[in-house]
């Protein structure tokens, strides 16, 4: 196992013979390659970081395991991966590829405003901006410094994000469940928080999302792990991305539904079939909520409004019986703390709030940050204001909600019990 991480590297004996902390480049991959005779060389496991050497261990001789570049490109380039879904008649988000400022502002036209613009390769969001209309999409390419051509022009799709972890053989899938986002869609998943199993999702939407991600991945003939993000519009489940590697929400879904995923991919990836594996879920009615982490302790000047673009430096989890227990757990602080808070942006949220026993400070910003039983701020603006008062709380050790449906959430837990749940008795 190579990671360049040693901070993150928990690695049991028995998963690895030997562990590099290496940088994860092609020249030094290829020297452990060279020096300990590798036979194959498996890049799902190392998020985008590892997808991205595909291309140039595959043209080093090296063999893969599960990723060949043509994959990778089917999936990465959007004009692609558009034509795979459409042959597979699956619907998308509508989208192109600009590669001069009028193409782009044409295709933002008949996209229609909003959209999302992006570099054609992120990683974790980076450059992906939210454009309302044509003047403010046309200053921005005024810049073409921060925004390289090639840039993807998608659809700004608003609805409920949707994604599942699968493993597959080539032919046939194995999905343990459905994850639901809890932020719409807009919000980079890694800054998501999430349920799962789902918990709020139509039986005709699951058919759905169970019925595209087993049609790419036969279609792809894909052995492994891979990611499927997907966002509801109206009644259909739109495909947004496809990962052909494991996700952050890998570990969360092996815990919560009691299915190793990654033993069992790696099994795929060497040739074993899923009807040899018969893997199978074993969760008894146990509910968990993903949560982001953010190093507001460490890093304070930043606005902590949730974007396109990651800001999360890693994430938890809390399990409940239901999904109020896993959301109150996940607030448990404020709970039993009861300080004040400071809502603005929304009535319906205040109104919320007192009938659930909380003090909502009616006075002015400043001198709430005085008192000393404050527990929580939600500002849902996006002006200077908004930015200055969630980076002020921040400094003074006050949890930050930019977002209507974390506030939501956090308010649902209000019934939930916190007593302790094993992962065995889920």
């Amino acid at each position: 196992m190579m990671n360049n991480n040693p901070e993150t590297v928990s690695t049991d004996y028995e998963i690895a013979d030997r562990l590099y902390f290496e940088p994860i480049t092609l020249e030094h991959i290829l020297n452990v390659v060279e020096a300990e005779q590798i036979d194959f060389v498996i890049v799902q496991f190392g998020g985008q970081t590892a997808i991205n050497v595909a291309e140039g261990l595959e043209k080093a001789g090296v063999t893969l395991l599960g990723t060949s570049f043509d994959t990778l490109d089917a999936l990465e380039d959007r004009d692609l991966f558009y034509q795979l879904l459409d042959e597979l008649n699956l619907p998308h988000a509508k989208g192109d590829t600009a590669h001069s400022k009028e193409e782009a502002l044409v295709y933002a036209t008949s996209i229609g405003y909003p959209v999302l613009i992006r570099p054609s390769y992120v990683i974790g969001g980076m450059g992906m901006i939210v454009v309302q209309s044509e003047a403010q999409l046309a200053s921005l390419l005024d810049e073409p410094d921060h925004l390289p051509y090639p840039i993807l022009i998608d659809e700004y799709v608003t609805g409920k994000e949707l994604e599942v972890d699968l493993i597959s053989d080539g032919k046939t899938t194995f999905i343990p469940t459905i994850v639901e986002h809890v932020e719409k869609a807009g919000v980079h998943s890694g800054d998501s928080f999430a349920i799962l199993p789902s918990v709020s999702i139509s039986e005709e939407i699951k058919q759905q999302v169970y019925a595209a991600s087993e049609q790419i991945a036969k279609k792809l003939a894909f052995k492994g792990i891979m990611n499927i993000q997907f966002v509801i519009k109206g009644d259909q489940a739109l495909v947004l991305e496809v990962n052909p590697r494991a996700s952050r929400t890998v570990p969360v879904v092996s815990k919560v539904m009691g299915i190793e995923m990654i033993p069992m991919a790696t099994q795929l990836l060497a040739g074993a079939t899923l009807e040899e594996l018969n893997p199978s879920t074993n969760n008894k009615g146990g509910t968990a909520v993903k949560f982001p982490v953010f190093s507001s302790h460490a890093i304070q000047d930043i606005d902590l409004k949730l974007t396109p673009e990651m800001k999360a430096t890693g994430e938890g989890m809390c399990v409940g019986k239901n999904v109020e227990s896993a959301l109150k757990k996940v607030f448990a602080l404020i709970w039993r703390q009861k300080g004040s808070l400071f809502i603005q942006g929304s009535e319906r949220l205040i109104k919320a709030a007192k009938e659930a026993g909380f003090v909502v400070w009616t006075g002015s910003f400043e001198s709430w940050l005085q008192q000393g039983d404050k527990s929580l701020h939600i500002h849902l603006g996006d002006d200077e204001e908004a930015k200055e008062q969630r980076v002020k709380a921040l400094t003074h050790g006050v949890q930050v909600l930019t977002e209507y449906e974390t506030a939501q959430a956090f308010l649902q837990g209000k019934d939930g019990d916190v007593s302790p749940v094993s992962l065995h008795e889920l």
